[in-house]
């Protein structure tokens, strides 16, 4: 809701199933789950399923670039959020807008 009132629209929230959270398979970036683990009955079963759903991979430098180059102030960058994970390292990259 702050995403849509703050007009960016790059945001989709999908509503899930207890049992189904509804992640087209490689159809996302990115799945957050924010102070809600504990209220997944099957949290198994969504885990293996959110983890068939993110399929997109860049570099921290090309993302670091491009929001730069659309006027974003770069915060933080950590080259390593996740280390270790079959798909490689993941990174974070904090950006705000000027």
């Amino acid at each position: 809701m702050r995403a849509l009132l703050r007009g960016l629209r790059n945001l989709e929230a999908v509503h899930g199933e207890p049992d189904d959270p509804h992640l087209p398979a490689g159809g996302v970036d990115a799945v957050l789950i924010a102070n809600t683990f504990h209220e997944l009955s099957d949290q198994e079963l969504i885990l293996g399923r959110a983890k068939e759903a993110p399929h997109h991979h860049q570099s921290p430098d090309s993302a670091q670039a491009r929001l730069r180059q659309t006027g974003f102030e770069i915060v933080s960058r950590d080259d390593r959020f996740v280390d270790g994970s079959s798909h490689g390292r993941w990174w974070l990259i904090v950006a705000r807008k000027p």
